[in-house]
This record gives C-alpha cells, structure tokens and sequence, in this order.
C-alpha cells in the first residue's frame, strides 16, 4: 500500500453505482474535488469518495463563510454558469453530429466536459459536506423545524416551472411560449427528458385537464403562501434555504450529463460508431484517450476494474491489488451485521413502514424501479436527487447512506413532511426490499422490525 496513504483521517462521503471510470475523468480535473484532499475508489461497480477529515474542517469554515456573507456572489456565478451551460447543451441537442469532421466532434465532445467541469464548479459549494459547521449552529439555535428551513413552491426551479406552465395554459399566447421556453426549456432534463421546444409545449399544453388547472394554480399558490405566513426569518436559516435552491437549480442539468440518456451518449455513440466500438467499450477509458483514439492515436489502457484515486498520490491511477488493499483499509470496521442503525436527522418525525431499495445507479431504469414502489413505502438509497423526486413523494420515510442539512433527502423530506434519517452509510448493504422498520428520525435511528 502507498506508505503516504493513512485511510484514518479520511470520512465516507457517498457511494454511486455503475460511474464508471470514464464519467469519474469528466468532472476530476481543474475542479475543487482535484484541488482538496478527497480519495475515489471503485470496486464491485461501486463508486466511492471520501474526504480528509483535515479538509472537511476547511470546507466547513468555507461553507459557514459563504452562508454568513457570501451568497450574492455565489448567485451570480451559478446564474452566469447555467447560462453558458444552457447554451452550450442547446447547441449539442440540435447538431447533427454525423456532419462533423473528426476534429469537429473531438472539439464538440471536449466542450461537454467542460460543461460538466463548469457546473463542478458551482454545485461543489452546495454539497453537503461544506456545511457541518452551519448545522451544528442550526441545531443548536432550533431552526431545524420547517417555519426556518423550508423553500416554498414558487422558490424552487423545478415546481415553479410547473406553475408557470399551468398558468401559460390559461392563457396560451405565442408570446408567453416564447417567454417560458427562454426562461424553463431545460427543467424537464431533471427527469432525463429532452428540453422544451414549442412542439413538445404545445402539446403538453393540449393534454393538461383544463378544468382542473385553475385548482391547481390555486393549491400551489396557497403552499406558497402558508410557508411565508409562518416563515420565521433567521439570517443562517435563510442562507441555507437560498443554497439548497441553488443545489436544486444546478442539478437539473447535472442530471443531463449523468444519468441514462444523458448528453454525452449522444457524443459517445458518434464517436464509437465511426471507431468501430460499442459505447460500453469507453467505460473505463479517460475522456482524454477517447479524444486520442479519435484523432487516430493508439492507446492501450490497463485495467481498471478496480481502481484508487486520490491528492494524497497525485492523482495517478492506482489499481489491482494495491487498489483493493486502500479500499479494504478505508472500509475495515464496518459492520453490516446489525439490527439497528444510527445516523443523523434529516427531518424530524416518526413511521412504520416497509422497505423499498431504489440504489443510486447511474446506469439503472429509475422510472420501473420508482413503478415498483408502493405509496407509503420507506425509500432506501444511497442518496437521492431530481431523478427520484416521484419516489421521494411516495415514500413514507427516507433513509440514506449519505447526507447533511444540505443533502437532497434533507430538503425533500423538510418540504413533504416526512421523516428522515440520513448518513446511515450502510443502509442499503443492510435493509432489503420487504423488511420492516422503524424511522425515528427524532434521534436519526432505524431499527429493524421484521426481515
């Protein structure tokens, strides 16, 4: 093992299944995540990140900062950001990539990963992890209850889309379809949907109940108003509900580069078609030696079934059984075999219920995975996102492997009003599909009834 490495000072952050190698490289480079001290490993398809527990204290000092004074920056830089990235995926949903010369499309594919390197970029300061110190605070000041924490659904991206949608459908003029494309034509990429076009509008349009838009229009405006009617105002409160609507904000695209029939497949089948590839071929190449093979070089990668990254080495790959003994380092200790499980609250309540493991798989058909859930159903994920909101609205509980006041489960649960318990870290290597368990997300505690 690397005699600099000590998997001791490192915490467990999150876990994704089916990143691959490949997906690893777009975002690792000229980011925060390649600047700090943070380790990736990859093993059994699972994808792992820790973080130096030195540089969390860091990271936390930044986030409080950032909450306390520095969030009119920090908007216009995601708002800045987003713009160039809409105008970036627009142009790479409507080029017919065929027509390109090799150099062109080399060009063209190294310009999404830069999108994602630029959204890196932002989102980095609304994950999770930058924020302990902020919720030690709001713990201790009683401002966890949702009068402090929770966005109304005007606040947020997603939700007032929809809203604006059903009252375009009130009035449907050319005008206001213009309007709402330039302002909301890429929220349905939050749900792995192509964006917006007029066709795509107007027929949405077509098949909203008419009847039942103005009952609608009239609910959301009431949630709306009932959250500010009981809004208390608390300057640190008020800092976390503005970065959790960013985090919403920059995931809808980060959905569009990461998840099934994302962005960068539409590159990634091109380019394997004209080197005579299947797309699978690529996933454990690095974005830079797919560029190589395009512009006519050999490459010969090793293998990376199994594979370590880190600050600590430089960065410079690490694998087979070198690789194997860190991730047996870092996950020495942890003990699966167990009834109850402890983690930290994300939002305060009480449930019964049975268990449904939805995993967070990159590569997983999210859509009859959430068909198989039943209402009432205890989610189980290693984390939650955008893509698992219809899921997170059926479940009568949530509890996740990672997570903090600014995790997505966190925020979902706070806006539904159901229980959470998050950062198990071992949730679903534990629960399985059927069991039943009690949520007692007043003390972060998931107890096993019946397996």
């Amino acid at each position: 093992m690397t005699n600099n490495f000590d998997p001791t000072t490192y915490d467990f952050i999150w876990k994704v299944d089916g990143f691959s190698y490949l997906q690893n490289s777009y975002w690792l480079r000229d980011t925060e995540y390649y600047r700090r001290d943070f380790v990736i490993t990859s093993k059994n398809d699972e994808w792992k990140t820790y973080l130096g527990k030195e540089e969390r204290k860091k990271l936390n000092e930044l986030g409080l900062q950032l909450v306390e004074s520095g969030l009119p920056d920090f908007e216009k830089k995601v708002y800045s950001t987003l713009s160039d990235v809409r105008k970036k995926f627009r142009k790479a949903d409507d080029i017919d990539l065929s027509k390109l010369s090799n150099d062109e499309l080399k060009k063209s594919f190294l310009e999404m990963v830069q999108c994602i390197q630029e959204l890196i970029g932002v989102y980095f300061y609304t994950e999770f992890f930058c924020y302990d110190t902020v919720q030690e605070q709001i713990e201790k000041m009683g401002l966890t209850d949702k009068e402090h924490l929770t966005s109304s659904p005007l606040e947020n991206i997603v939700s007032l889309e929809k809203y604006e949608r059903y009252k375009l459908a009130q009035n449907l003029t050319e005008e206001g379809i213009s309007a709402f494309l330039e302002k909301f034509d890429f929220v349905p990429y939050a749900d792995g949907k192509p964006r917006w076009t007029e066709q795509t509008l107007k027929e949405n349009l077509e098949t909203l109940e008419k009847d039942n838009i103005e009952e609608k229009i009239k609910e959301i405006e009431k949630a709306h108003q009932e959250i500010i009617k009981i809004r208390k105002e608390d300057k640190l409160a008020e800092g976390v509900r503005k970065i959790q609507e960013q985090k919403f904000y920059i995931r809808i695209f980060f959905n569009k580069v990461f998840f099934r029939n994302n962005i960068m497949e539409k590159h990634l089948n091109e380019i394997a078609n004209r080197l005579n590839k299947k797309i699978d071929d690529f996933h454990t190449y690095h974005y830079e030696e797919i560029l190589d093979l395009l512009g006519g070089k050999e490459v010969n990668i090793p293998d990376r079934t199994i594979y370590v990254l880190g600050k600590f080495d430089g960065w410079k790959d690490i694998l087979g059984i070198d690789a194997s003994k860190i991730i047996n380092e870092l996950e020495k200790g942890v003990n699966t075999d167990v009834k109850i499980l402890k983690g930290h609250v994300g939002n305060e309540g009480y449930y019964k219920g049975k268990v449904k493991i939805i995993p967070f798989d990159v590569r997983a058909d999210l859509t009859s995975k959430i068909n198989e859930m039943e209402k009432g159903d205890v989610l189980v994920s290693g984390s939650t996102g955008p893509e698992m909101i219809v899921a997170c609205r059926k479940a009568g509980a949530i509890i996740t492997e990672e997570g903090g006041i600014l995790s997505h489960a966190a925020i979902v649960s706070r806006e539904l009003g159901i229980p959470a318990v998050i950062a198990t870290k071992i949730a679903t290597k534990v629960l399985h599909d059927g069991d039943m368990v009690e949520v007692d997300a007043n003390k972060g505690i998931v107890t096993i009834i019946k397996e």
